[in-house]
Order: C-alpha cells, then structure tokens, then sequence
C-alpha cells in the first residue's frame, strides 16, 4: 500500500559541535580524562590552573608535561570552564577587578595547539602586572602505541630558549612554544615573562602556538603557523564541524522527541570521531584507534570494531576495507590489536578475534556490497580462503564439532576475582554458529561451493552446546574447566546466546529473566557481571561486575529487541541515555552510579555499537548480502519517531514510526510503502 507522506518528527540531530559543549559544573570526567582533540593532535587542558598539560601526535610524545601561567608569581586558578570539541575555555579572576580567561585550541592538520590568554581590567585604578609562563617536561618518539599512553623516559630534558622560542628537545623530537606578542625577557629558568599595563577598561591578549616533531622542523613550524594563526583558528573550528556534517552525511539520522535519546545518539557519533586519525605515517588514513583522545590504545581492536560492524562500514567504507585488508595481514592468532604505525600485532590472543573478523567481513559486504573483497590476495590466497583459515583455525573442519576451549582470563574477559569464565566458555562457542552461516553465505557470494556443509555443523554444534553447557534449573549457560568440570559465571557474555537462534523461546525468556534488579540492572545501566556472582569485583568495571565495557550495553539491547524482549530492549535503553551527558563515552560506564572506569581509557570507539542498537534493534533492521528487512518494535517508547539517511548499497532508506506506534512506513526507491508493525518490509538487493 502506497501512502503519500511520512510521519514527521521534530527533532533531529544538531548541525553544529559547539552545541555538544559542557560547562564545568556539569562535567562527569575527571581532569586527567579532559582533552581537546584535531584528528592530528591531542592535547589535555588544565583545568584547575591556567595552562595545559601533556600531548600526544604518533609517533610524538609530550609526557609527562605542564606548562602554566603565573600573575605576580601566583598561579592563575581556574573558576570556570567550557568544553567543547574543537577547544577549552577556561575563565578565572586573578584578584578584585581583574578577570582572566585562556582558550587551548588543537589546530587541524598540524601538531599544534594554540593557547590565547586575556586579562581585562574591570577595575577602578590602573594597573602593572608580570605575568610569566613557564613549562616542564619531556618530550621523544616512539613506535609503541599500545593500551597505556606512552610516555618519556629520557630525564635529561630541559627548556631552553632558541630564537625568541621556549624550546624542549630530545633526540627524536623537539617541542616549541612562540609567542604574540614577544616575552620581555626570559628569567633564569627560560620561563616568558611579559610585563602588562592595564588600564581601567582595558584588555590585553597573550597568544602561544605551541607545536612538535622533528627538531629541525619545529621552531620554524611554529612561526609559519603563528603569522596566520587568526585563519589556523578558524580552520581548526570550521573542520569539527565539516567533520561532523560529513559524519551525518554518511550515519542515518535519528529523528526523536526524546532529548535524552538524542544527546546520547548524538555523543556516541562525537566519540567515534575522537577515535579518527589523520596522520602521515599511519597504516591507512584515516586511521580508527580503540581509544587515543588520552594517547592510549591508539592502536585498533578487532574486538572494539566488532561491536559497530554495521556503523563502521556507513561511517567510512574505504577505510574499513582498508582496516579489514591489514587486520587479515596482521598476526591476529597471537594478538589482540594492531599498531598504527606498523601494522603488527599487540599483545596477546583474544579468543573473541574470530568471530569478531567474520562478522566484521560478512556486515561490510552486507552495507556495500563490495564482494571484491573476497577475491583480494592475503600471503598468496583469496582474502575469503585466509578468512576461512583464520576464523576457524582452532577447530577441526573435517571432525564434528566440539566444544574449543578458548584459553584463560588473559584471552578472554581479563577477570580478576574470578577463574569461573575460562576454557569451555559459552561465548565465544556460540557464535561459531554464526560464522558458520557468515562463511557459507560468504562463499555462496563469491560463486562458490562452501568447503563444508556449514548448516549441518551448525546442527552438531548446536546440540553440543546445549547439552553440555545449558543447565536447566538456573536457566544459564555454564563453563567448563580444563577438565571439563561444570563453573557457573554470571557474565553478561551469555546473553550473546540471543544472538546466535541457539535457545529454545522457554529458554530465552529463561535467560532474560536474569536481567532484574537484584542480579544485572541499576538505575543507571547493566552490570557485566551479576551483583550475585562471587567474584564480583568492584574495581573492575567493565567486566567485573560495577560497570560494562561501552560497547556491551548496547549490544545487549541490539539482542533483545532481536530477539523479541522489546521492554527489556528499551528498559535497558532508558537506562543508558544518561550516558549522554558525558562529552564523550569512554572506554567502561558504571551502572552502580553515574560514573566510569577512572583507571581506564577516556574515549572508545565502541561508543558507536549505540547508534547502531537504536536503527538496528528499534527500527528492526536486518541486512544480509541478499536483502533488507525492516520491522520496527511495537512499543509507545518509539510512536513517531523515524530514521533517515540509511544507506545501504547506495540506496537510501527512511524509515517512520507512526504517532500510533502500530504503523510505520518505508520511503525507498521514490516508493514509500505502509505496513504494520509485526510484518517485515523486504527490500531486494539487486
């Protein structure tokens, strides 16, 4: 049935960044979590005196490092401050009549930030002021961009002053700060120090550019850029928001009345932007870290990109194709990231890696429709035979399946109180039924005949599984040790079983009734591991039990509303959108409170698994390499809400939930087609 217009929502998402600023007293993050970042560069403001505190650039480090500015002698508290993408604002009163304020600004394409100081003189009585400026510590290079931020260890560095510049240097790298206008002099400790008269009404402005990399390069780098800093700040403002526009022009857009539904939308795609790099000497630009507004985990995760794998093919193709291409040339069977600078592997092995590439491979196909990938070379064979090997490669193909142990806490969820979620794990066995239909299907695209009968695997394994791990009186998928002896873990992990059409609907709705208030939910989210468990622990937040890794939350609402519990699916929605009150979602969120991991990562690209649960689960999509489908969830939560600008395989997609939230329309192919809630809208592939 053809219907001549769409139901129209008034909200949708903002045009522009600095309408994602936050003021000081709304601010969840902890100081040392506070950056401002370019795609270049990133740099973390202080925010509790006047001044700015350490950076990072691959493959530069300025860590540790504080630089502050002093007002006869005194430090220059902090009272106030904005954040926002682009910049921190800073503002402060230095003494009765006197107001000051600082603004830090990363510059866009360069390893640079800008650091503009104004002092107003709002008193009765002129006045004479020495202000001086003055930095500490180190700066270098180095290859190693793993989970924890690097930092320098040479203890030799010192600031020096070269050609009217504040300079520290190191073999490998040299930082340099200038100044508009000039310092006076600089003191014995070759700090800047500038003498300000103030009339009644005045205002007087101190600019520095600060920039670093190789040390023949940086003082002259930093003069160039300070001749036009006016037009490099304004460049720097201009580019978050064409990175922003651009980022909407590619992600659906969500169209709601719920405000807390929409901020959160809208700081899971500002997150995902925190992770993009743009740098010479990278594997492939842009590059998308696991996290890295802090400098750490600049490196990518399989495991991380796992949870956008929809998004992430939306957001950027070409660079997903080209992650994808390296990540099946890194040595993922004995890592559990890839270096940006090297394209080697990190660390250990996670168990979650192969089930991660397979469907991080089949939803790239799925949105694009590029099955060319499957015929690019790896070390001398189709990329689809190397992804057959690695995905399967601790299992025996040609002998009915089995359960595989999957190895210890250090190659699966890293806990710490605990020993009962190791070896003959539910997840990740159960999504080998996935990648057993991923793969088959992925053949069948390619024009070939699968090398096994995938289905009837599928079948073994699935009886495996259940008989061996599913225990009827606690309606819960247990473990198995070394010895294959029954453990019980209360891991959030096991609701992946949703997913994977492994449980009977009795069995389901078995599973889900864990999730009440007295085992996995708060006020303020879902916990990773039930508050019942034995080895929850309080200072592991996202898989100990306090809190969930960001992409975990929304995934499990992504497998509820897929799998039927809508109330659940949107019970756990509403009570995640606080999230949205962060400037950026970092790497693990409480549910206990309204907090986050403080010893973790202050950003995570998992943050965009958020948008992709509420298209994905509450509109009810599903893209295979053949078809869309599209049956949104009947509930009053969604009445009237749409999404637009869905683009799969370059058709564009828009999708409305009428005010009555029975009804909903397509719009597709210059048709738009009504149906009911509860029957599936197919749109072909050509």
């Amino acid at each position: 049935m053809v219907l001549i217009f769409l139901w129209a929502s008034t909200m949708a998402i903002t045009d522009r960044t600095d309408e994602m600023a936050i003021s000081a007293k709304d601010m969840i993050l902890r100081p040392e979590h506070i950056y401002n970042f370019s795609g270049t560069i990133t740099v973390r403001p202080n925010i509790n005196q006047f001044g700015f505190c350490e950076s990072f650039s691959p493959p530069f480090v300025v860590h540790p490092f504080q630089a502050l500015w002093k007002l006869d002698n005194q430090s220059i508290p902090v009272l106030d401050y904005t954040w926002s993408p682009s910049g921190t604002l800073l503002t402060g009163t230095v003494e009765k009549g006197v107001s000051a304020s600082m603004q830090i600004l990363p510059l866009a394409g360069e390893r640079a930030w800008v650091c503009k100081l104004n002092l107003e003189n709002k008193g009765r009585v002129p006045l004479r002021k020495t202000l001086v400026f003055e930095m500490e510590g180190k700066v270098g290079a180095t290859m190693q961009w793993g989970w924890v931020p690097p930092f320098v260890e040479d203890s030799n560095a010192a600031v020096s002053v070269i050609e009217e510049a504040m300079v520290l240097t190191s073999q490998e790298a040299q930082l340099a700060a200038v100044f508009q206008p000039s310092p006076a002099s600089f003191n014995t400790s070759n700090a800047a120090c500038f003498e300000t008269d103030l009339p009644v009404g005045a205002r007087h402005q101190i600019l520095i550019l600060v920039t670093f990399g190789k040390p023949e390069e940086t003082i002259q780098t930093a003069k160039a850029l300070l001749d036009q800093v006016d037009k490099k700040m304004i460049e720097a403002e201009r580019q978050w928001d064409h990175q922003w526009k651009t980022l909407q022009n590619r992600l659906p857009r969500l169209l709601t009345n719920e405000d807390k539904l929409r901020r959160f939308y809208q700081c899971c795609l500002l997150t995902f932007l925190t992770t993009q790099w743009d740098l010479e000497g990278l594997v492939f630009r842009p590059w998308y870290a696991e996290s890295g507004i802090d400098g750490g985990a600049v490196c990518n995760y399989l495991w991380g990109n796992a949870y956008l794998s929809k998004f992430l093919p939306l957001a950027d193709p070409a660079a997903t194709r080209a992650l994808l291409m390296t990540s099946m040339k890194a040595d993922y069977s004995s890592h559990y990231a890839m270096d940006p600078l090297s394209g080697r592997g990190l660390g250990v092995g996670y168990s979650y890696n192969y089930y991660s590439m397979a469907l991080l491979v089949y939803d790239y196909i799925a949105i694009t429709g590029d099955n060319g990938l499957l015929g690019e070379s790896i070390r001398g064979k189709s990329f689809l035979d190397a992804l057959y090997e690695y995905v399967f490669e601790r299992e025996d193909m040609a002998a009915p399946p089995e359960l595989i142990d999957y190895g210890i806490n250090d190659n699966l969820l890293e806990l710490r109180r605990t020993s009962a979620y190791q070896h003959y794990t539910p997840s990740p066995n159960l999504e080998r039924l996935l990648s057993y239909g991923m793969m088959d299907r992925l053949f069948r695209a390619a024009g070939r005949r699968p090398p096994v009968d995938f289905e009837k695997r599928s079948r073994l394994l699935k009886q495996v599984i259940l008989n061996r791990l599913w225990d009827e009186d606690l309606q819960w998928l247990r473990c198995l040790d070394q010895e294959h002896r029954p453990q019980v873990c209360w891991s959030i992990q096991v609701f992946d079983a949703l997913r994977a059409d492994l449980l009977s609907p009795r069995q389901a709705s078995g599973l889900v009734g864990h999730l009440n208030d007295k085992e996995f939910l708060s006020d303020w989210g879902v916990h990773s591991l039930s508050k019942l468990d034995p080895g929850y622990d309080l200072s592991d937040v996202d898989w100990g039990g306090p809190g969930v890794y960001a992409g975990d939350a929304p995934q499990l609402v992504e497998d509820l509303l897929g799998a039927g519990f809508t109330d659940q699916g949107i019970g756990l929605v509403k009570r995640i959108v606080w999230w949205g009150e962060l400037p950026y979602i970092p790497q693990a969120v409480r549910a206990d409170r309204r907090d986050y991991r403080h010893d973790g990562r202050a950003n995570v690209i998992a943050a965009l698994a958020g948008p992709q649960a509420i298209v994905w689960g509450l509109f009810g999509i599903r893209a295979d390499l053949k078809k869309v489908t599209i049956n949104p969830v009947e509930h009053s939560y969604v009445a009237g809400m749409e999404v637009e600008n869905l683009r799969i395989r370059g058709r564009a997609i828009r999708i409305a939930i009428e005010p009555d939230g029975r009804h909903y329309s397509v719009e597709a192919d210059g048709q738009v087609l009504r149906n009911r809630i509860g029957d599936a809208t197919v749109l072909k592939f050509k």
